[in-house]
């Protein structure tokens, strides 16, 4: 996903781009996009700076974290980032994810890396498929959202063992 840097326009320019799994370079196990994503870009060229807003929408499709089954979850992504060619600009500049120094001579800019790592980082931790999931029996594997099982399941922490032998006796 190159843009030309110098086919940007003085003030407000806006982008629109659709790829897909393979293009974006996203492996299914990372993240199965079900459609292609859409990548809306706003970027604002003053001078010799670039001030890139993006927004990404897909659908997915994980697996649940708890129950195992395969559901559709939408993913609202945003990137922002500012290209800087500035001659001011010196070796010694350090970059940052959201500054980045580029030379003068720099014609093109890749904004896929960009793009894959706020996909990436916009999930959470647990992809679930209803906060309410019951998820799987340890017991018996039966999906509780689904089925009854009539497994028992002790819920007591094995460390407190000793503790419960002497209530017991």
């Amino acid at each position: 996903m190159e843009i030309v840097l110098k086919q940007l326009l003085e003030g407000h320019n806006r982008l629109a781009f659709q790829k897909n799994q393979e293009s974006l370079g996203l492996k299914p196990e990372d993240m199965f996009l079900m459609n292609p994503a859409e990548i809306d870009f706003d970027i604002l060229r003053t001078g010799d700076k670039y001030n890139f807003d993006g927004k990404i929408n897909a659908t997915i499709e994980p697996e649940c974290a708890r129950c195992l089954k395969l559901f559709t979850y939408p993913v609202n992504a945003r990137v922002n980032f500012i290209l800087d060619q500035s001659e001011a600009v010196t070796s010694g500049q350090m970059d940052d994810d959201d500054y980045r120094f580029i030379s003068k001579s720099t014609l093109t800019y890749d904004v896929l890396s960009q793009v894959r790592e706020a996909l990436l980082v916009s999930l959470p931790m647990k992809l679930l498929c209803s906060p309410d999931c019951l998820g799987l029996c340890p017991q018996c594997g039966i999906n509780r959202n689904i089925e009854k099982c009539d497994c028992k399941i002790e819920k007591a922490d094995p460390r407190w063992g000793k503790l419960s032998e002497l209530l017991k006796g």
